[in-house]
């Protein structure tokens, strides 16, 4: 381990030493967080030695410096299940996950991940709990977390992993500032929160004496001279001593060198004392001395993968063995390297903060190296990659092949920023989102992030835009739709209205973003501002996907004949469009989503129609996903119809697409899966298809936890909430929709934060709690609906209780109005499963009949009058004759009973 010299950061010990001597049950986190180049790897280190001398099972290091291990969560496991010194008896316990290892490694399905997944964690729960019974802990180390920020590593591991290993102790260490990590409520009550800061003067000097130097420098001031320069942070104190010991050559330099040569001169130049300190620091790393060891540093700094044996003979293929090791071994001593250690493999990364130094004083300045030697190692690792991922994709291993295209990727970038960007983005991310592989996305990011990191002005403004809105993109998508907000709102303030190549895509992001956060009215706001600039400045090419957007914008809102009439329009413009590459696909998406609008509109044939054209149009293998994704949308209708069978068949049709390769859509097809179960049971008046839908909501619900899939997760635990009622679990139901209002209020989505609020005061209506209805009711006026918020079918829906309870108590002026008022706003939306037109108008018919004659004649009176004016036929045709309907029988009854 390289230098294991440890100075001062005793809190830090005994923090990790009362988690190791808790019982289960207390806190079990330690968050280690501080900048880079404080010392956090060192308190690790010496966490690993504690555990060797007391002889805890650990698993050593996990290091997220890396663009396969931040971004593959099996990598990640992998690395834990490799890093457990385990006996017979613990092999065995880990056998089932080896096996679908083998299988996963074999055939790459999102569905055999899952299983892997689930082995791993049941095993490692199980190993902990042995650990525990033996009267002993095992201690999980991570560092570097900030590598895995919005990565699918960082979902599990925070939402599947954490609260499952409450009998281990865990230590995670990285650059996040207080609060940074988005702990589960379930884990956040058990974390210790451990900022590290940098020596002392005391710790400053110890440091400097164990690394034998300090009699070297004490005199003349130097000393004090290095604590200002290096302002006390380990790392730059470590290369000062580095700088001393190993490269100072005494005969023409002596210590003093380091604080004082040509400090005039760069001043005058205009660079800050601590600057030119580094820069000093770096002159003595970079020097092309005899020893390989030193002369490979630059490569290091520069390529963003481990060094290995591998990489080391591809760039030095001439080298003897014997060198290589030699080497390799001097580079494991240096202080500023870590080294890592996977399946007998060892292998060695720059610190962060070395590469940082390397790229702001060496290749920033030289133009030899930046404008020859980089470029060659670039064009050369090129090569490499090229030459692994032809084999990757012969051996049919689709991982390695998305793993090395990233890294090659960085290269490609490199050597030309804009064209490299521009197949980054154009042929790789947004074909990655687009086939839903958002796993592939996430690792394309790593290689720009090295970029953005440690040569942040490499890349020109059109590219680094590229990159800033494709990240905000991926936090949309997949991890944090409030930090997208503000990463796009500040892209907004930067560029404004008037930047044709930047401002349009601003505004559809931010769109995206609304309808995420269920916030529908600002959404279409924003669309229709992309579409109005795009029109200004002629960028014609893109018309049709934002008047789609604008007509899903207006589906959300429940306004059907808006969201027809835009959808129609995209239709129009997508098929005179240019671009027949895409024109498929976009004709497609369209099309189901005006077979959704008609499907919510109640015109279930003509949805139909719609969504068949869709499925005709997308049978081509490589359009599978999106018509797995068509297919749902035509279950929905099926639904909708009662055609159980039918819908439950185009839902199990797409699980196996979606199990290849999305987490995220195979949660929304479980949803579906349970809301096909759950009608068709009410229908069939069979419980035993509520359970199904329990069991097919409980598989959304732990998929949508374990990746943080956020909407899918709000659906799925308000969506069961009914089922756990149906099946009297009623505990159970409050508890889930009152979860899914929680989740729904941090994320921002009023959708979800008004369907739970009036799923709640159902609740109480059954159970006969009228008098906390109004606090719902209050909540949902002062929040919501005063604010402007269009969302019928919800204040229908409460509308409608407040008539329910109206005709309970025999209150029957208040009955009419609410109802009448009610029914009329549910009509605008048109409704969904038990809140269709046609369900609650059947409901009604039932009270109707229960009415005392005169009254339930009056009713009809005021229903038509009121709807009549209301002009309720441009929503919903069948509302008034309905009414005729029943007005008639009552007539005709009265008739015949007088006779």
């Amino acid at each position: 381990m390289p230098e294991p010299i440890f100075v001062g950061r005793e809190q830090h010990i005994r923090q990790f030493m009362e988690l190791l001597n808790s019982k289960p049950g207390s806190p079990y986190i330690l968050n280690l967080r501080g900048p880079g180049g404080i010392g956090k790897t060192k308190i690790l280190q010496k966490i690993i030695e504690i555990c060797n001398e007391e002889k805890i099972s650990h698993t050593g290091i996990i290091d997220f410096y890396g663009t396969e291990i931040n971004s593959r969560i099996t990598e990640t496991a992998h690395r834990i299940v490799n890093s457990i010194e385990k006996s017979k008896t613990e092999e065995e316990l880990f056998e089932e996950y080896y096996k679908f290892r083998k299988k996963f490694s074999a055939e790459q399905k999102h569905i055999l991940e899952q299983d892997l997944l689930y082995q791993f964690i049941l095993a490692l729960s199980k190993w902990t709990e042995i650990c525990v019974k033996e009267g002993n802990r095992f201690v999980i180390i991570f560092d570097t977390f900030e590598a895995i920020k919005y990565s699918v590593v960082e979902n599990y591991l925070l939402n599947d992993w954490l609260p499952k290993l409450t009998e281990a102790v865990i230590v995670i260490s990285g650059r996040q500032e207080k609060g940074d990590i988005r702990f589960s409520e379930d884990v956040s009550q058990f974390v210790i929160d451990s900022p590290v800061d940098v020596f002392s003067k005391d710790e400053s000097i110890d440091y400097l004496k164990e690394r034998k130097v300090f009699e070297a420098i004490k005199e003349d001031g130097v000393t004090d001279k290095i604590f200002e320069l290096t302002e006390k942070k380990p790392m730059l104190l470590a290369l000062s001593a580095d700088w001393i010991i190993n490269y100072a050559d005494f005969t023409n330099n002596s210590p003093k060198d380091l604080t004082v040569a040509d400090f005039e001169r760069k001043l005058i130049q205009g660079l800050l004392p601590s600057e030119i300190f580094e820069e000093r620091l770096i002159e003595r790393l970079s020097l092309e001395e005899v020893t390989l060891d030193i002369f490979i540093l630059p490569y290091m700094a520069h390529i963003p993968r481990p060094f290995d044996e591998e990489l080391l003979h591809f760039l030095f293929p001439d080298i003897e063995r014997k060198e290589s090791e030699k080497a390799l071994k001097n580079l494991s001593e240096l202080s500023f390297v870590k080294e890592l250690i996977t399946d007998d493999n060892k292998s060695y990364w720059f610190h962060d903060i070395a590469r940082e130094l390397f790229h702001k004083h060496l290749f920033s300045k030289d133009s030899k190296w930046k404008n020859r030697i980089l470029r060659d190692v670039s064009l050369r690792m090129i090569k490499f990659y090229k030459g692994h991922i032809e084999e990757s994709k012969k051996n049919d291993d689709m991982q390695s092949e998305q793993k090395y295209t990233a890294d090659r990727l960085y290269h490609e970038i490199y050597l030309d920023p804009v064209q490299g960007m521009k197949e980054w983005d154009e042929k790789e991310f947004k074909k990655a989102r687009n086939n839903l592989q958002y796993g592939f996305a996430s690792l394309l990011l790593a290689p720009i992030r090295f970029i953005v990191n440690y040569l942040p002005n490499h890349l020109p403004e059109p590219a680094s835009f590229t990159f800033e809105l494709a990240e905000g993109r991926w936090m949309n998508d997949m991890a944090d739709p409030e930090k997208a907000k503000k990463r796009f709102l500040e892209l907004l303030e930067k560029y404004g209205d008037n930047d044709p190549e930047k401002s349009p895509y601003i505004y559809n992001a931010l769109g995206g973003n609304a309808t995420k956060l269920g916030m529908f009215k600002e959404s279409l706001y924003y669309h229709i501002k992309s579409l109005e600039i795009r029109e200004i400045f002629g960028k014609k090419e893109s018309f049709h996907i934002e008047e789609q957007n604008i007509g899903v914008a207006y589906r959300n809102m429940g306004d059907i004949e808006n969201a027809i009439k835009h959808l129609k329009i995209a239709y129009d413009l997508a098929l005179n469009h240019k671009d027949t590459n895409n024109v498929i696909k976009d004709v497609a998406s369209i099309l189901t989503n005006l077979g959704d609008v008609y499907r919510l509109a109640g015109e279930h044939e003509i949805g139909l129609e719609y969504s068949n054209d869709s499925i005709d149009l997308l049978q081509k293998p490589d359009l599978k996903e999106r018509l797995a994704k068509a297919k749902i949308v035509r279950a929905s209708i099926y639904r909708r119809k009662g055609l159980y069978d039918e819908a439950l068949k185009d839902i199990e049709e797409a699980i196996p697409v979606f199990e290849v390769i999305d987490y995220k859509n195979l949660a929304e097809t479980y949803l579906h899966l349970g809301f096909t179960y759950f009608y068709k049971g009410h229908e069939k008046n069979d419980k035993n298809f509520f359970e199904e839908a329990k069991k097919s909501f409980e598989t959304c619900i732990d998929m949508s936890r374990r990746n943080n899939v956020h909407r899918e997760l709000m659906r799925a635990l308000h969506e069961i909430s009914e089922v756990y009622w149906a099946l009297d679990l009623k505990d159970k139901a409050r508890e889930s929709n009152n979860e899914s209002y929680r989740k729904a209020r941090q994320s921002g989505s009023i959708y979800y934060s008004l369907n739970c609020l009036v799923k709640q005061a159902e609740f109480d209506y059954r159970d006969r709690n009228y008098e906390s209805i109004e606090g719902y009711a209050h909540e949902i006026r002062r929040e919501y609906e005063d604010k402007g918020y269009k969302f019928p079918l919800f204040y229908g829906r409460m509308k409608r209780i407040y008539g329910d309870i109206a005709f309970e108590k025999k209150n029957y002026d208040e009955m009419f109005n609410y109802y009448a008022e009610g029914l009329y706003m549910i009509s605008q939306h048109g409704g969904y499963g038990r809140y269709t037109i046609e369900n609650e108008l059947k409901n009604l018919e039932v009270k109707l009949k229960a009415l005392p004659e005169k009254n339930a004649i009056n009713f009809c009176k005021f229903l038509k009058k009121n709807w009549t004016e209301k002009e309720i036929d441009k929503s919903n045709k069948k509302m008034i004759p309905w009414v005729d309907k029943n007005l008639m029988n009552l007539i005709f009854q009265k008739q015949s009973l007088s006779d």
